[in-house]
Protein backbone atom coordinates (compact mmCIF):
# COMPACT_ATOMS: atom_id res chain seq x y z
CA UNK A 1 0.00 0.00 0.00
CA UNK A 2 3.09 2.12 0.61
CA UNK A 3 3.77 2.02 -3.15
CA UNK A 4 0.25 3.06 -4.06
CA UNK A 5 0.60 5.83 -1.31
CA UNK A 6 3.75 7.26 -3.57
CA UNK A 7 2.47 6.69 -6.75
CA UNK A 8 -0.88 9.18 -5.54
CA UNK A 9 1.65 11.52 -4.12
CA UNK A 10 3.50 11.40 -7.47
CA UNK A 11 0.43 11.98 -10.00
CA UNK A 12 -1.52 14.92 -11.24
CA UNK A 13 -4.76 15.08 -12.46
CA UNK A 14 -5.86 17.59 -14.59
CA UNK A 15 -3.20 19.70 -13.63
CA UNK A 16 -3.98 19.12 -9.72
CA UNK A 17 -2.86 16.66 -7.34
CA UNK A 18 -4.51 13.63 -7.28
CA UNK A 19 -4.42 13.43 -3.64
CA UNK A 20 -6.48 16.76 -3.50
CA UNK A 21 -8.32 15.10 -6.88
CA UNK A 22 -9.57 11.90 -4.90
CA UNK A 23 -11.29 13.57 -2.12
CA UNK A 24 -13.65 15.35 -4.59
CA UNK A 25 -17.19 13.03 -3.96
CA UNK A 26 -17.81 10.80 -6.72
CA UNK A 27 -14.31 9.69 -7.01
CA UNK A 28 -13.45 5.93 -6.86
CA UNK A 29 -11.15 2.87 -7.01
CA UNK A 30 -12.02 3.16 -11.03
CA UNK A 31 -10.98 6.71 -11.46
CA UNK A 32 -8.05 6.19 -9.34
CA UNK A 33 -7.17 3.26 -10.59
CA UNK A 34 -7.47 5.41 -14.40
CA UNK A 35 -4.91 7.72 -13.13
CA UNK A 36 -1.98 5.67 -11.75
CA UNK A 37 0.07 3.30 -13.31
CA UNK A 38 0.21 -0.27 -11.95
CA UNK A 39 -1.38 -3.29 -11.36
CA UNK A 40 -3.01 -2.68 -8.19
CA UNK A 41 -5.82 -4.73 -6.86
CA UNK A 42 -9.41 -3.59 -6.32
CA UNK A 43 -9.02 -3.85 -2.54
CA UNK A 44 -5.44 -2.23 -2.66
CA UNK A 45 -7.61 0.82 -4.29
CA UNK A 46 -9.98 0.99 -2.27
CA UNK A 47 -8.26 1.32 1.12
CA UNK A 48 -6.33 3.60 0.12
CA UNK A 49 -9.05 5.96 -1.36
CA UNK A 50 -10.85 5.36 1.69
CA UNK A 51 -7.45 6.60 4.09
CA UNK A 52 -6.95 9.43 2.04
CA UNK A 53 -10.63 10.54 2.37
CA UNK A 54 -11.30 10.02 5.49
CA UNK A 55 -7.93 11.46 6.92
CA UNK A 56 -9.69 13.98 8.09
CA UNK A 57 -12.45 12.47 10.27
CA UNK A 58 -9.86 9.43 11.34
CA UNK A 59 -7.01 12.16 12.19
CA UNK A 60 -9.95 13.62 14.81
CA UNK A 61 -11.08 10.09 16.42
CA UNK A 62 -7.03 9.54 16.88
CA UNK A 63 -6.91 13.03 18.81
CA UNK A 64 -10.25 12.57 20.29
CA UNK A 65 -9.23 8.32 21.77
CA UNK A 66 -5.33 9.97 22.76
CA UNK A 67 -7.81 12.74 24.75
CA UNK A 68 -9.83 10.21 26.36
CA UNK A 69 -6.68 7.74 27.62
CA UNK A 70 -5.32 11.13 29.24
CA UNK A 71 -8.43 11.53 30.98
CA UNK A 72 -7.97 8.43 32.57
CA UNK A 73 -5.07 8.86 33.49
CA UNK A 74 -6.02 11.85 35.25
CA UNK A 75 -7.05 11.70 38.97
CA UNK A 76 -9.56 13.44 40.61
CA UNK A 77 -7.64 14.91 43.87
CA UNK A 78 -9.06 14.14 47.23
CA UNK A 79 -8.64 17.67 48.17
CA UNK A 80 -11.12 18.22 45.26
CA UNK A 81 -14.87 19.26 47.25
CA UNK A 82 -17.28 19.42 44.35
CA UNK A 83 -19.83 21.21 46.44
CA UNK A 84 -17.59 24.29 46.67
CA UNK A 85 -16.81 24.04 42.55
CA UNK A 86 -18.03 27.59 41.64
CA UNK A 87 -20.35 26.78 38.39
CA UNK A 88 -20.78 23.36 38.55
CA UNK A 89 -24.52 21.99 37.48
CA UNK A 90 -26.31 20.96 40.47
CA UNK A 91 -26.67 17.29 38.17
CA UNK A 92 -23.19 16.77 37.73
CA UNK A 93 -22.49 17.75 41.64
CA UNK A 94 -25.15 14.97 42.47
CA UNK A 95 -23.47 12.17 40.07
CA UNK A 96 -20.14 13.22 41.50
CA UNK A 97 -20.23 13.29 44.97
CA UNK A 98 -22.42 10.02 44.79
CA UNK A 99 -20.43 8.24 42.71
CA UNK A 100 -17.15 9.41 43.79
CA UNK A 101 -14.86 8.85 40.14
CA UNK A 102 -11.25 8.29 41.16
CA UNK A 103 -10.17 9.98 37.54
CA UNK A 104 -11.74 12.06 35.14
CA UNK A 105 -12.20 9.34 32.71
CA UNK A 106 -14.87 7.49 35.29
CA UNK A 107 -16.37 10.92 35.71
CA UNK A 108 -16.78 11.59 32.04
CA UNK A 109 -18.83 8.72 31.94
CA UNK A 110 -21.38 9.53 34.42
CA UNK A 111 -24.65 10.22 33.68
CA UNK A 112 -25.23 13.85 34.09
CA UNK A 113 -21.68 15.14 33.93
CA UNK A 114 -21.34 16.98 30.31
CA UNK A 115 -17.73 18.28 28.93
CA UNK A 116 -18.28 21.77 30.39
CA UNK A 117 -18.97 19.81 33.84
CA UNK A 118 -15.25 18.42 33.93
CA UNK A 119 -13.71 21.88 31.92
CA UNK A 120 -15.07 23.31 35.11
CA UNK A 121 -13.51 20.82 37.34
CA UNK A 122 -10.12 20.74 35.95
CA UNK A 123 -10.08 24.74 36.57
CA UNK A 124 -10.94 24.44 39.73
CA UNK A 125 -8.17 21.48 40.03
CA UNK A 126 -5.72 23.77 38.28
CA UNK A 127 -6.42 26.67 40.87
CA UNK A 128 -5.60 23.88 43.71
CA UNK A 129 -6.68 23.58 47.30
CA UNK A 130 -6.34 27.31 47.98
CA UNK A 131 -8.60 28.22 44.74
CA UNK A 132 -11.92 28.19 46.90
CA UNK A 133 -12.30 24.40 45.81
CA UNK A 134 -10.71 22.60 48.58
CA UNK A 135 -11.88 20.63 51.38
CA UNK A 136 -12.18 23.53 54.59
CA UNK A 137 -11.85 23.27 58.18
CA UNK A 138 -14.89 24.69 59.09
CA UNK A 139 -17.33 22.70 57.61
Amino acid sequence: MALAESAIDAARLGGEPLGAALKRPGFGADDLRRAIDGAWTRGVLETVLAGRQYAGYIDRQRAEARRQASMEERRVPGWLDVSRVPGLRTEARGAIERFRPATFGQASRLEGVTPADLTVLLVAMKRGPAGGAGRGEGR
